[in-house]
Parts: C-alpha cells; sequence; structure tokens
C-alpha cells in the first residue's frame, strides 16, 4: 500500500482524534466553570448573611433604645397629664418635641 492509499484514512483518524480533544477540553472547561461559580456564589452566600447577621444586631440595639424613648415619653405624658397648667391640647404637642429630642439624644446626630 502506498501513501494515497492511506491519507484519507489518516486524515479521517485526525478529524475524528481532532473532534474528541476539543469535545474533552470543552467539557473540562464546562466543569472548572461550574466549580468556579459554587465557590463564587457560596462566598457571595456567606457574605450576605454575615451582613444579615449585623443588621439583626443594629436592629435588637435600636429595639432596646427605642424602648427607652417610649417609656421615657409615657413618664413625662403621665407627668403633663397630672399638671393642672398644662392645657390637654398643649400635650402632644409637649410629647412630639420631646420624643424628637429623646431620640436626637439616644441616637445621636448622626
Amino acid at each position: 500500500m502506498d501513501f494515497a492509499t492511506w491519507t484519507p484514512f489518516i486524515t479521517v483518524a485526525a478529524a475524528i482524534s481532532g473532534i474528541l480533544l476539543g469535545w474533552a477540553g470543552r467539557s473540562r472547561a464546562i466543569n472548572q466553570d461550574i466549580a468556579q461559580q459554587a465557590s463564587a456564589d457560596a462566598l457571595q452566600r456567606a457574605d450576605i448573611e454575615f451582613i444579615k447577621r449585623g443588621v439583626d444586631d443594629i436592629r435588637l440595639d435600636q429595639k432596646r433604645e427605642v424602648l427607652i424613648v417610649v417609656v421615657a415619653l409615657l413618664f413625662i405624658g403621665v407627668i403633663l397629664k397630672k399638671t393642672p397648667r398644662v392645657a390637654d391640647w398643649l400635650i402632644p404637642w409637649l410629647l412630639t418635641v420631646s420624643g424628637v429630642g429623646l431620640a436626637w439624644g439616644v441616637y445621636g446626630s448622626h
């Protein structure tokens, strides 16, 4: 057999091996992309959980501080109501101003 007879077989074998190698390389790249994306997603979820915990801590602190303001306003309201010189229509206005002042004092001016 001469070289001309083997040429088509070699060409077909080279084409098939090229297709198989290309497919195997692409499959490997897809698997690596999936693994990298999963790692990035896990990191993002961990970051989100960290942020959620921080927000929950802030909310707990705010609830405590708001409770202080509410109790103080209740106490001020009872005192104003029992004071004969303060008109009833004036009490909500005084409590509003007091509430703003207390909230500003508890939370700060920022």
